[in-house]
């Protein structure tokens, strides 16, 4: 990659080299042009520039909600509403009382969902489910996924689910949650919880991240470093009864469990594991929203 000032152009030997925002982008011609969106005086939007028979997108620095459209995410829920971002897999809303919906959230520009903790009964017990996210071919996650959210608990226990997979009969999937007595975050493979290392604060944000590849290989990161790495075969539920629940864990049908005490925000899911490189380059941009 060449560095030059922002928005120059290089021209050299008949061919344009169209500098946008940090990056250089061969063209076919020294005609075709590169346009830049500056949004304040910092952040700047990606560009698509079409170079004769070739198009080139530059990814540029922008909001949280950019940097996550920008890797694709099979589903990505804000908490404005039930509503996904992608445009499948809208949720819904579960409980009596249910959860609060445009709850103030980590960032500026960001909302979430409140959820209340309180352990009742199936059909009042509160928690969002996607369920359609659930009952997606295994094909889907033949190349692993990654699970996203930011989350904030009130409380030092019980255990409490950020998001999980699971189904009618009780088949625990893959998921993120918080556990007492040690505070920490970890991800749970089927029925094993893999823990962060340390501990955790309670009642502030935190930014969690679990990654599984092709092969099994799994990364945990919380506020975007790396706490745990482990090994698995367990892979989402992908059943014609199968849950996606946030803020709670719903298991056989009528039980539910482990209801979650606090906020959560910008869950989102992907159909590959996200590289720690992209993983902190969302982190960081939760500095940029507005």
């Amino acid at each position: 990659m060449i560095k030059l000032g922002r928005n120059r152009r290089l021209f050299a030997l008949g061919a344009a080299l169209v500098f946008t925002a940090g990056t250089i982008v061969a063209c076919d011609s020294p005609t075709t042009r590169s346009t830049t969106t500056t949004l304040g005086s910092t952040t700047t939007r990606s560009s698509t520039t079409t170079l004769g028979s070739t198009r080139t997108t530059v990814p540029q620095p922008g909001s949280y909600r950019d940097a996550v459209l920008a890797d694709a995410p099979v589903a990505y829920w804000r908490f404005a509403n039930t509503n996904s971002e992608t445009g499948t897999h809208n949720g819904n809303l579960r409980g009596s009382p249910a959860p609060l919906l445009g709850q103030p959230g980590p960032f500026a520009g960001s909302r979430s969902i409140r959820f209340d903790g309180v352990l009742r009964d199936n059909t009042t017990t509160g928690g969002f489910l996607a369920n359609s996210l659930a009952r997606l071919s295994s094909n889907t996650w033949s190349n692993g996924y990654t699970l996203e959210a930011w989350a904030k608990t009130t409380t030092s226990g019980p255990e409490q689910h950020v998001m999980t997979w699971s189904n009618s009969n009780g088949d625990a999937g893959p998921g993120i949650l918080f556990d007492d007595p040690d505070n920490v975050w970890k991800f749970r493979d089927g029925n094993v919880s893999l823990s962060m290392n340390g501990t955790t604060t309670i009642n502030a944000w935190h930014y969690l991240v679990a990654t599984v590849g092709t092969l099994g290989n799994g990364k945990l990161y919380v506020d975007g470093q790396q706490v745990q790495s482990w090994n698995s075969d367990v892979k989402p539920e992908a059943s014609s009864d199968g849950l996606f629940t946030v803020g709670a864990d719903y298991d056989a049908g009528t039980i539910v469990d482990t209801p979650f005490n606090g906020w959560i925000a910008e869950v989102a899911v992907y159909n590959r594991p996200l590289t720690q490189t992209r993983v902190q380059a969302h982190y960081a941009a939760r500095a940029r929203s507005r």
